[in-house]
């Protein structure tokens, strides 16, 4: 079955970021993943330690394959995730998991290091948020730092991860788990093991999710 992805390496302009939104939505993909523990490890979200929110023994696992660099996944956490947090995690329906599948390169790859030592720190969700919030500054080393003091990191243990690339393994084998996937762009979900490409509007997701708890029950 035939996907789009709805992610750029380039800022698109309002206008396009809601013309790809529309041409995306709608699009649920059911994937039959690859054999030997592939497919229980994607519907329950156990696979590493990744970052969570909500009840772990929720029917719904959402994961989110997401790259701090890409346009589509801040318009995502801006205004689509708070939605389903409140619809859904906050009322202990779906578990919510994120990996990083930083596609678009080197700034990308040392972004998710950070948001990973960010998550050993336990103030994950206070950089993804601060981090998302001002796309426009972009990624580099500063803006990194930036985000890790405004979250309430401890600056000397996050420069320190940094230069030790300390995440680095863990970043990459999410890389690769995703690549596995067949996933190509972000941000990407999986949805009790079923594939929603692209920031969609959130009626796709809540008919993808209400479809899931229904099945679950």
């Amino acid at each position: 079955m035939a996907s789009r992805t709805s992610a750029t390496s380039r800022t698109p302009s309002p206008a396009l970021l809601t013309a790809g939104v529309l041409l995306a939505a709608g699009i649920v993909v059911a994937l039959l993943l690859a054999a030997g523990g592939g497919e229980d490890a994607v519907a329950t979200g156990a696979a590493g330690d990744d970052p969570t929110l909500g009840d772990p023994d929720a029917p719904v696992v959402v994961v989110e394959y997401s790259d701090f660099g890409c346009p589509y996944c801040g318009a995502f956490a801006r205004d689509t995730k708070p939605e389903i947090a409140e619809r859904y995690i906050d009322e202990g329906l779906v578990h919510y998991v994120w990996r990083d599948l930083p596609y678009q390169g080197e700034p990308s790859r040392q972004a998710a290091m950070a948001g990973r030592e960010a998550h050993a720190q336990g103030r994950f969700w206070e950089f993804h948020e601060g981090l998302f919030a001002d796309q426009q500054a972009g990624l580099s080393a500063e803006q990194l730092r930036s985000a890790a003091n405004e979250a309430g990191l401890d600056l000397d243990d996050f420069e320190e991860a940094m230069a030790a690339e300390t995440h680095a393994e863990t970043v990459e084998a999410s890389l690769a788990e995703g690549q596995e996937l067949g996933l190509t762009g972000t941000p990407a979900f999986t949805i009790n093991g079923e594939v929603l490409i692209g920031a969609q509007p959130l009626e796709v997701f809540v008919e993808a999710i209400d479809a899931a708890l229904e099945a679950a029950s």
